[in-house]
């Protein structure tokens, strides 16, 4: 515009702090990408949909040492992890809301499990075309990705230490989970208008292991339940306590989990 003056140092003062940010913005990531590599190398780190754990007393000055790469991975949903060797996934896990209905004598009444719309039938090879655009896969994969490590002998030799990674994936993941549960829930509600809302949800996930390379891919293997929460729509969440319950191998029973303070 005519009159309108522009002090040439500002403008190169601007395109200095610019480039200063840019530059440290490339040798950051530059360095996220060695460090995620070595991480997942060395120890054989997390997938970004991981929960943040604090580090616990146990855990190597090296965890520690990845965690700012972690934290970045999960900011930004970037993976970054070396495969070259890496073994087949051992097992898929899918999403699996079940619903009861109590009699007012507390004698269950009935129950209807809804299982995903992608987890394969017995036998079946699912084709999804364009799944990259399918927002239902990746809103179940966020939350289920993470118990693909399920392993039974793993499980009973670090009972404890399973128990307490669990209670740790409830807390970080209730809420996404939470509210999974009350969209398929509602969405049975809306088909279903004859019936109630029911007294009991329960999500659990349906772990189908990997066939062995030596196996032929038409003999799948069956997939094993694994419970997880259970949510009491009619019940007030105590104070404290998260509204979901986790659920306890050990006991083999639903148990309140406290918020953290």
């Amino acid at each position: 515009m005519p009159g309108l003056h522009t002090d040439p140092s500002t403008t190169r003062r601007g395109s200095r702090i610019l480039g200063v940010f840019v530059g440290i913005l490339v040798v950051w990531q530059l360095m996220f990408m060695l460090m995620s590599t070595l991480d997942s190398v060395l120890i054989g780190s997390q997938s970004p949909w991981e929960e943040v754990e604090t580090i616990s007393v146990e855990a190597s000055s090296a965890e520690a040492l990845f965690l700012p790469s972690r934290q970045w991975a999960r900011l930004t949903l970037q993976t970054q992890t070396w495969g070259l060797f890496s073994k087949v996934v051992p097992r898929s896990t899918f999403p699996v809301v079940t619903l009861f209905w109590t009699n007012p004598d507390g004698t269950e009444q009935r129950g209807v499990t809804l299982r995903s719309d992608f987890q394969p039938g017995p036998g079946e090879i699912p084709y999804l075309e364009n799944l990259v655009l399918v927002r239902p896969f990746h809103y179940e994969g966020f939350f289920t990705a993470t118990h693909i490590h399920w392993d039974d002998a793993t499980v009973d030799q670090q009972t404890s230490k399973y128990q307490s990674s669990r209670i740790a994936k409830v807390r970080a993941r209730w809420q996404p989970s939470f509210e999974f549960m009350t969209h398929r829930m509602n969405e049975f509600l809306a088909t279903h208008p004859q019936s109630t809302p029911p007294t009991e949800v329960i999500l659990s996930f349906d772990v189908i292991p990997t066939n062995p390379p030596s196996e032929a891919p038409a003999d799948p293997l069956q997939p094993v339940n694994r419970p997880f929460i259970r949510w009491r729509p009619g019940e007030s969440a105590t104070p404290g306590m998260l509204p979901v319950e986790a659920y306890d191998p050990q006991a083999r029973e639903f148990k309140p989990v406290p918020r953290l303070p």
